[in-house]
C-alpha cells in the first residue's frame, strides 16, 4: 500500500487512502465510521501474509509549546497505526519524512533511519544524461561538450533529483552548447523553487495554463488523463489552428508535462504531481485557485476562478462561495451529506457561469438538483459518483455541454440530449471501479454530430436505431462494439454505411442471429475494409473452406465465437499473423483439431489461448510448437491431453495452465514445465494416478471435483504456498503420506484426514486452513491438535452442527471465519490469539453473535468483528 500524507493530520481520511490503496482504487463506502473503516482495513490486510506500507511525506507538527496539541496528535497517530499492528502475518512499514522528528508510536518502533543525502555526481550524471537523452548521442566532440556542461548544471543543481529530471528533460534533443552554457550562467538554478520556476518558465502559455489549474486537487491527488483534457477543453485552455482533434492536443498537453516531470506516474492511468510542483503551482494560482480542505469557514479571495471542496459538510462556507462571482470551476471531492442539498442549491444558483461541475453526492439524493439545470453556461457536468437514475429533460437547456458523465444506474437519457450539439463525451462510469460502461440507448444518436466516444450501439428495427445513424458520427474515437447486425435490411448497405464512416480505434462487430463476433483494433481497421470489403459477410455466414481471409498481419487479439468455422478455415485465418498474442475459439461446435505445425509455426508471439465450449474438439493438434505462457480450456468434453507418443501435448513454455470439464490422462503433467507457476483442474476425467513430479515451479496447484483421482504422485517435490484439494472423491491419503510437500502456506480440504498427514515431523502445518464442502456433522479437537502453529482457519459451505468445543489450544490462531454453513449452531471456547472473526450466511451464528446474544461473551474482546 502506497499513502501520501497531507499534512493536517486525518485519521478517517488516511485510513480511507490506506483501503483505496489495497483495493487498487476502488471507493470505500459511503459514510463510514472510523471503526468500520479499521474493520475494513484489518480484514484486507489478513488476506495476504506479507504487507509492505508505505506512507509518504509524513509531517509532524512537534509543537514544544503545546503539549496538549503534541498529546492529540499522537493520539491521533496511534488510532491510525492501530489496524498496521495486526499480528496477523509480516507488516513493514516504510516512511518518509523530511524531517527526524516522529510521533511517539512510530518514533518507539522505528529500527531504521535511512539518510538519503544527496546523489553521488556519477549517479547525478547518470540521471541527467538519461533524461536529456545524450546517451541516444554518438560519441562526438559535441557530446563531450555537452557533458562537461551538464556535470557543472549537476553540481549547480546540488544533485537533487527531482530538479536534475526536470532541467535534463528541458534539454532534451536540444545539442547546442550556447544554449547549454547560458542556462547554466544565467538561469538561477542553486534552489529547488527557483529551478522548477525556471523549468516551468519553459513551458508553452497554454501548458502553463493547464498546469496551474491542477493546484486545485489536494496534493498526493491521483490525476487522470481521461477525466483533465476535457476540463481543460472546458475553460478553453486547448487550442488549435486547423482542424486536429482537440482531444488529441489536449492528451499531447497531458503526456508533454508528464515528460517533464510535472505529472508523475503513479500507476496504471494515475498520475501524481510532486509536491514540490504542487507547491510551485499554489503560489502562481493563489488569487485564482482555491482548496476548501476544512468544515470550519475560511476566507475565500473574490478573484478565485477555480474551487474543489474536500468536506462533506458546506454549510459554514456558503456565503463565502456565494460571493465568489467569477467562479468558472467548482469540484466536489467528497460526499455532500444530505442536509448539504439546501446549501448546494443556495450555492448553484448564485454561480450562474460556472463551466465546470463535479458533484459527488449521498446515496439519498437521487434527483439531480434543479439549480443545476439552470447553469446556461456549463460545459463539463460530472455527477457520476451518485445513486441518480433519472437525467431531467430540461438537460437539453445547457447548449454549450460538452462532457456528461453519468452514473452506472441510470437508466435512460431524455429525448432531447440529440439537441445537444456541442455534446462530446456521455459517459457512463461505475463509481466503486472508476470503468466506463455502455451508454443508455439514444433515439436518433446520429444528430450529435460532435461526438467523439461510443461505447457501443444497439441496431433495432425502429426509426432511430437504423445503422445509418452512425454514418453522421464521423468524430468518434475509441471503441464501439455493434450489436444486432440481423436487423439491417440489406448487408450491401451494413458495408457501406460502415466503410465510408472513419472508423473509431477499435470496433467489435456482433450478429445476434448467427452469435458471431469479429473484433478488430488500432492499425487494423482501415486496412480491413480496404481489402476486399465482401469479407465482411463472414459475420453472417459460415466461413467457406475455399475462401481466402486475409487478415491484417498486425492483428494482436482475436476471438471467435459462436461461429461455425471449420479445421482448415481455422488454420487458414490464422496463416501468417505474426503478431498475435492472444487468441480465443468460444462455443464453435464444427472445430474437430487445432491447426498443425504448418499454422502453428507462424504465431510466434502467441502467449495467451483460451478454448471455451468447443464440444467436438478431440486434438490440440502441434499446440507443443508454440511458446505459450497462459493456456484455458473451458468445458471441451471429447479432448484429450495426450498425443500419439503417449506424452503430454503442452508446450513446456506454460507459466499458467487452467483445465476444466476434459480429460487428462496420467501423463499429462509428466513433462517438464519449468516456469510453471499455477496449475487449476476442475471437473476432469482422468486416470486414477496422476503423476506431478515434473512441475516443481508450481507454488499454486488446485484439484476439485476430479472423480477418477486416487494418487497424486510426486508432491513431494513441489514447494507450494497454496494446495487445493476438495472434492477428490477417491483419493488415497495415506498414500499421499509419503509424497506430502514439505510446506504449504495455505490449503484448502475437505478431508479431515489429511490433516493426520500433520503428525509427520518431516510435515510442517499451514499457516491457513481452509475447511471446505465439510459433510460430517461435526469433528473433534484431535483433527486440529496437530495445527498449532495455524493463524487463519476458515469454515465454507459446511454441513457440520457444531465444531470442538475447545479450540483454545490452536495459540497462534489470529483468524477464524465461517461463511455459507447455516447448520452451525454455535461458537466454541474460542483462542484469546484470535483479532478478527467473520460470519457470513450463516443465521444461527449471527444471531447468537450479536450484542448481548448468547454467543457474545465470546468474541466481545475481539478486536474486528464482521458479522453479516
Amino acid at each position: 500500500m502506497w499513502v501520501s500524507l497531507t499534512r493536517k493530520m486525518d485519521v478517517s481520511k488516511h485510513t480511507k487512502a490506506m483501503i483505496e490503496s489495497a483495493t487498487s482504487g476502488k471507493e470505500c463506502p459511503q459514510s463510514s465510521t472510523l471503526d468500520a473503516l479499521q474493520s475494513i482495513l484489518v480484514e484486507l490486510l489478513s488476506r495476504s501474509k506479507r504487507a509492505l506500507i508505505v506512507l509518504d511525506d509524513l509531517w509532524y507538527n512537534n509543537n514544544e509549546d503545546d503539549i496538549r496539541f503534541n498529546r492529540t496528535e499522537d493520539e491521533d497517530w496511534e488510532r491510525l497505526l492501530a489496524p498496521l499492528n495486526s499480528n496477523n502475518g509480516t507488516r513493514a512499514i516504510l516512511l518518509t519524512s523530511r524531517s527526524q522528528k516522529l510521533p511517539g508510536v512510530l518514533e518507539s518502533e522505528t529500527k531504521f533511519f535511512v539518510n538519503l543525502g544527496v546523489l553521488t555526481t556519477d549517479d547525478s550524471m547518470s540521471l541527467f544524461r538519461h533524461h536529456a537523452c545524450l546517451d541516444n548521442m554518438d560519441e562526438s566532440p559535441l557530446k563531450k561538450e555537452l557533458e562537461e556542461i551538464g556535470v557543472q548544471i549537476v553540481e549547480k543543481l546540488s544533485r537533487f533529483p527531482l530538479a536534475i529530471k526536470s532541467v535534463a528533460s528541458q534539454l532534451r534533443g536540444k545539442w547546442n552548447v550556447n544554449q547549454w552554457s547560458d542556462i547554466l550562467q544565467g538561469s538561477n538554478l542553486n534552489e529547488l523553487k527557483t529551478t522548477l520556476m525556471w523549468s516551468y518558465q519553459q513551458l508553452d502559455k497554454a501548458l502553463q495554463r493547464c498546469f496551474f489549474f491542477c493546484s486545485i486537487f489536494p496534493k498526493g491527488y491521483p490525476l487522470r488523463k481521461s477525466f483533465l483534457v476535457p476540463m481543460w477543453l472546458a475553460l478553453n485552455y486547448i487550442r488549435s489552428s486547423d482542424s486536429k482533434n482537440f482531444e488529441d492536443i489536449g492528451s499531447k498537453y497531458f503526456d508533454e508535462l508528464a515528460s517533464r516531470f510535472f505529472f508523475q506516474h503513479q500507476s496504471g492511468s494515475q498520475f501524481v504531481m510532486h509536491d514540490a510542483f504542487h507547491d510551485l503551482a499554489e503560489s502562481l494560482t493563489r488569487e485564482e485557485c482555491f482548496r476548501i480542505e476544512d468544515e470550519h469557514a475560511v476566507e475565500i479571495p473574490s478573484t478565485v476562478h477555480h474551487l474543489s471542496i474536500a468536506v462533506e459538510n458546506i454549510k459554514e462556507h456558503v456565503p463565502s462561495i456565494c460571493q465568489l462571482t467569477r467562479l468558472r470551476t467548482l469540484i466536489f471531492l467528497h460526499f455532500l451529506e444530505e442536509d448539504s442539498k439546501e446549501s448546494l442549491d443556495e450555492i448553484l444558483k448564485k454561480l450562474k457561469k460556472l463551466r465546470i461541475l463535479v458533484l459527488v453526492l449521498s446515496p439519498i439524493i437521487t434527483q439531480l438538483p434543479k439549480a443545476v439545470c439552470e447553469l446556461k453556461y456549463i460545459k463539463y457536468l460530472d455527477f457520476y459518483r451518485s445513486s441518480i437514475t433519472q437525467v431531467p429533460e430540461v438537460l437539453s437547456d445547457m447548449p454549450l455541454l460538452c462532457v456528461l458523465r453519468l452514473p452506472v444506474g441510470v437508466v435512460g437519457l431524455p429525448k432531447s440530449i440529440v439537441n445537444l450539439r456541442n455534446l462530446r463525451h456521455v459517459d457512463v462510469i461505475d463509481k466503486e471501479s472508476g470503468k466506463f460502461g455502455g451508454l443508455p440507448p439514444v433515439r436518433h444518436i446520429g444528430k450529435i454530430t460532435s461526438l467523439q466516444t461510443l461505447p457501443e450501439f444497439h441496431i433495432r428495427k425502429e426509426k432511430g436505431f437504423e445503422l445509418q445513424q452512425l454514418g453522421n458520427l464521423r468524430a468518434l474515437k475509441g471503441s464501439l462494439f455493434i450489436y444486432g447486425l440481423e436487423n439491417v435490411s440489406h448487408k450491401n448497405e451494413a458495408i457501406g454505411e460502415l466503410a465510408e464512416n472513419d472508423l473509431p480505434k477499435e470496433l467489435k462487430i456482433q450478429d445476434c442471429a448467427q452469435g458471431s463476433t469479429l473484433s478488430l483494433c488500432e492499425g487494423q481497421l482501415q486496412a480491413w475494409w480496404n481489402c476486399h470489403k465482401k469479407r465482411v459477410k463472414f459475420i453472417y455466414t459460415r466461413v467457406p473452406e475455399t475462401r481466402q481471409f486475409d487478415l491484417p498481419f498486425s492483428l494482436t487479439n482475436l476471438t471467435f465465437s459462436y461461429c461455425n468455422i471449420t479445421d482448415r478455415g481455422l488454420s487458414v485465418c490464422l496463416r501468417n499473423l505474426y503478431s498475435l498474442q492472444y487468441l480465443e475459439l468460444e462455443a464453435i461446435m464444427s472445430l474437430v483439431t487445432l491447426p498443425l505445425e504448418e499454422t502453428m509455426s507462424q504465431l510466434g508471439r502467441l502467449r495467451y489461448l483460451k478454448i471455451k465450449s468447443c464440444w467436438l474438439l478431440r486434438s490440440l493438434g502441434a499446440l507443443d510448437k508454440l511458446y505459450l505462457e497462459k493456456f484455458e480450456v473451458n468445458f471441451c468434453p471429447c479432448l484429450e491431453f495426450e498425443n500419439e507418443k503417449h506424452d503430454s501435448p503442452l508446450p513446456s513454455s506454460l507459466e499458467w495452465l487452467k483445465l476444466r470439464w476434459c480429460t487428462v490422462s496420467s501423463g499429462t503433467l509428466s513433462c517438464d514445465f519449468p516456469k510453471l507457476d499455477y496449475v487449476y483442474l476442475e471437473g476432469c476425467c482422468s486416470s486414477t494416478s496422476l503423476s506431478i513430479d515434473k512441475m516443481t515451479s508450481v507454488t499454486n496447484l488446485t484439484l476439485t471435483g476430479c472423480p477418477d483421482i486416487s494418487i497424486l504422485s510426486g508432491l513431494h517435490f513441489l514447494h507450494l504456498e497454496k494446495l487445493h484439494l476438495t472434492l477428490l472423491p477417491k483419493l488415497k491419503v495415506k498414500d499421499c503420506l509419503q509424497s506430502w510437500p514439505s510446506s504449504t502456506e495455505e490449503l484448502h480440504t475437505d478431508n479431515l484426514e489429511i490433516l493426520k498427514i500433520f503428525s509427520s515431523k518431516t510435515s510442517i502445518p499451514p499457516r491457513t486452513l481452509i475447511l471446505e464442502f465439510l459433510q460430517e456433522e461435526t469433528f473433534t479437537t484431535e483433527d486440529l491438535s496437530l495445527l498449532n502453529s495455524l493463524e487463519r482457519l476458515c469454515f465454507c459451505r459446511c454441513k457440520m452442527k457444531s465444531i470442538p468445543t475447545n479450540s483454545t489450544n490452536l495459540s497462534s490462531l489470529q483468524v477464524i471465519s465461517f461463511e455459507n454453513c447455516p447448520d452451525i449452531s454455535r461458537l466454541p471456547e474460542l483462542p484469546k490469539s484470535i483479532r478478527i472473526i467473520e460470519i457470513k450466511g450463516c443465521p444461527v451464528l449471527k444471531e447468537r453473535c450479536r450484542h448481548n446474544g448468547e454467543d457474545w461473551p465470546k468474541i466481545a474482546n475481539i478486536n474486528y468483528k464482521l458479522i453479516v
